[in-house]
Formats: C-alpha cells, structure tokens, sequence
C-alpha cells in the first residue's frame, strides 16, 4: 500500500512538473498583448543579471561594431527611458556606423541603433520610435525571456525544484554557458511576432508619456518599405512584418482616439 500511495506521488509531482513546463514555455503568441497586460514574461534571471548580460555583452558588441555615442540620440534616448516602465535599468545609448537600416537592444538598457536608421528617419519622432521600441525589449525584458526558455528547454525537469529557490551566481554562470554566452546572442536580439507586438504598443505608450506623438512608430515603418525596396534594410530581418504591424497600430491608435 505504502509503494503504491508511493507511486502515486510520484507520478502527481511529475505530472505537476510536467504542466509546470508547459505554462512557462508556452508561446507567448497563445496570449493576446492586452490579456498580459504587457508585463515581463517568464525569467530565470533578476533585473539585475539582466543588466550584467548586457553589459558583458556590450563590451563584445562595441569591439566588433564600429560604435560611437550622439549626443541628440542620447537625449532623446534619456527622455523616453524616463517613461519606460519596470525596472529601473541605466540606459546607454550608442549608434553603430553602418548604413543598413536597424536597430537592437540587448539587456540591461543598452540599445544600439545603426547610422542609417538615423539617416532614413524623417524627424525626431521617428527616431524616437525606434529608440522607444527598443526601450519597450528591454522593459519588458523579451531577450532574457527568450533566453529563460531556451535554457529551461535544455535543461529539462531538473531545473523545476531549484527553479525559485535563489538565483545563485553559480546557476547565473551554467544559465549563460548553456544558452550560448555572452556577446551578440541571437537568443537576445531576435524576438518572436508577439514581443514585437509588444514593443510597438509600450513603445507607442512610451512615446506619448514622453511628449512624443506615438503616430512616429507608424510613419517609421512606412520609411522601412519605402528603403526596402532598394538599400539594405537589416531592419526587417529582426523587426518583421511591417505591413501587419503598421495595420494593427492604426487600428490601435484609433480605439485610443
């Protein structure tokens, strides 16, 4: 009787594991953006680990891109990150000298946009669109998200009963090595249709707390499809889908009109 109630439990707890695993790995498109009410998802790491990756990320990033700081970018980027909600990360803000349209963030607050999106904006708004929506990545901490559920897949139903116990250094250090380390990791930099969903709409929001006009992230999208069809538009390989997506905000900012 004992072996059997033992069994028994056994099978409980690893069926409970099993649902756990499937909440905190499910896709995020399964959930629509005002349902979640755009909060950070599912992390192993702290706020603080966050901006440890990407400050050790940084330091590889700016050896191999040719980076510079702006000071109009700068100001700019300071004045929507006053807006930006959640943890309070110090944004630093660097431009990469490459004619290609695009721009990334990585953890922590450190966002870098390339020369040419800079040069294809036609006004400050929309530089600020492009600055705001990737404030909204790493305010809503998308790349250590994805980067979570990376290393939970990998790691397997090990990783459960230690889960929420601590994030000890040790763990940290596992956790990166697993996923790739540090540097540009395409586990923090390329986001699935939802998070950039998400990064529109807090950007928009971002944007209008900071006195911008939020109509900048639609009008920056109409300027990627009017370069796309000629110069190099890397923007597009990261940042999808820009008919959709400047369909969707319209109809966004017309239930907020």
């Amino acid at each position: 009787m004992n072996k059997m109630m033992r069994t028994t439990t056994r099978q409980v707890r690893l069926r409970a594991a099993l649902l756990t695993l499937a909440i905190l790995i499910a896709p995020l498109s399964s959930l629509s953006v005002a349902a979640q009410n755009l909060k950070p998802g599912f992390n192993i790491f702290s706020p603080q680990q966050d901006y440890e990756i990407g400050r050790r990320s940084s330091l590889v990033a700016n050896r191999q891109l040719r980076t510079s700081t702006d000071g109009r970018v700068t100001r700019i980027g300071r004045r929507l990150a006053g807006y930006a909600p959640g943890a309070r990360f110090p944004y630093e803000f660097r431009v990469v000298n490459s004619s290609s349209i695009n721009a990334f963030a990585l953890p922590g607050g450190f966002i870098y946009i390339n020369r040419g999106a800079i040069d294809a904006a036609r006004s400050e708004n929309e530089v600020a669109a492009v600055l705001a929506h990737e404030i909204a990545h790493v305010s809503l901490r998308h790349g250590t998200n994805q980067a979570s559920k990376a290393y939970l897949a990998q790691a397997g139903l090990d990783l459960i009963g230690g889960l929420f116990g601590g994030r000890s250094q040790n763990g940290f250090g596992q956790a990166i090595g697993m996923i790739g380390g540090f540097g540009l990791n395409t586990l923090f930099l390329k986001h699935s249709r939802s998070a950039e969903q998400e990064a529109d709409s807090l950007g928009m929001q971002i944007m209008r707390r900071a006195g911008y006009n939020p109509y900048g992230m639609i009008s920056f999208l109409q300027t990627i499809q009017r370069h796309s069809g000629g110069r190099s538009v890397e923007f597009l390989s990261s940042h999808p889908n820009p008919e959709n997506r400047i369909a969707r905000l319209e109809r966004e900012l017309g239930r907020r009109r």
